[in-house]
């Protein structure tokens, strides 16, 4: 017996192939394809899915969806169009980890992009990722966000970090990846806060020799916004770029 069926859909398994007739069979935390007649299998719900798409959920790899999932836990406006992951932290736009001074700074500043803050606090990744747990519709990848880190080592200065301050950054993104971080991501002009107001005079040419070092063995690094910018500050983006090929760390560029 299984716990559901949704029955003689178009199957798009997600593999590259061509989508064909078929049913999903879910039982517990087990999902099964299966084709041809399923009108004898013991189903405790059946769907008619006949005429509709039966497929994986989406992955959304650049959202700002960080507060709103918590704030509007059902998260239709995505869930109703398939997605069931988001990947947050884009940018280098978010809030952990940081410190509860830089969180409160956080929360004001980017309530245009990531929507009004929710009732509870936290400081680390793991608090965090513990707020989604059980509570938000959708899954959830956290990166790392170069905003964060920056604001609580050094505030909203648009100079070069010290010895001392890049130190504590490359701390907190470590620590970051540890409680389950997926990864490390810049935004703009790879700078805090990155090609946003209000330190706009930010040195491209410095920030690229900045936010690459602050990467890990354990992060896949995401530079997102960046290639225009990168151009016309006559920086290759190759330089950018090259910290990660280099250790044979896991980066990606993302519009």
């Amino acid at each position: 017996m299984v716990d559901l069926l949704f029955a003689n859909g178009t199957v798009i398994d997600g593999t590259g192939m061509a989508g064909y007739r078929g049913s999903v069979a879910v039982t517990g935390d087990t999902v099964q394809v299966m084709t041809g007649d399923v009108s004898a299998v013991d189903a405790g719900r059946v769907i008619n899915a006949s005429g509709y798409v039966i497929c994986p959920g989406f992955i959304d790899m650049h959202s700002h969806s960080d507060l709103k999932l918590l704030t509007e836990p059902a998260h239709e406006a995505k869930i109703r169009q398939g997605v069931t992951t988001e990947a947050l932290g884009m940018d280098g736009l978010s809030y952990a980890p940081t410190t509860p001074r830089g969180l409160e700074q956080l929360l004001v500043y980017l309530a245009a992009v990531n929507g009004e803050a929710p009732d509870v606090r936290w400081s680390s990744v793991a608090d965090f990722l513990a707020l989604f747990e059980g509570n938000s519709a959708c899954n959830v990848l956290h990166f790392v966000p170069h905003a964060a880190i920056r604001v609580a080592a050094m505030g909203w200065s648009s100079r070069l970090p010290t010895d001392a301050e890049l130190n504590a950054m490359r701390d907190l993104t470590r620590q970051g990846m540890r409680d389950g971080a997926f990864g490390f991501t810049t935004g703009g002009r790879t700078a805090i806060p990155t090609n946003w107001p209000p330190s706009p005079r930010w040195p491209p040419r410095r920030a690229v020799s900045t936010a690459p070092t602050l990467a890990t063995p354990w992060a896949t690094a995401c530079w997102t916004h960046s290639a225009r910018r990168w151009k016309s500050a006559g920086v290759p983006a190759r330089r950018c770029i090259s910290p990660t090929t280099t250790a044979r760390w896991p980066a990606w560029a993302s519009r």
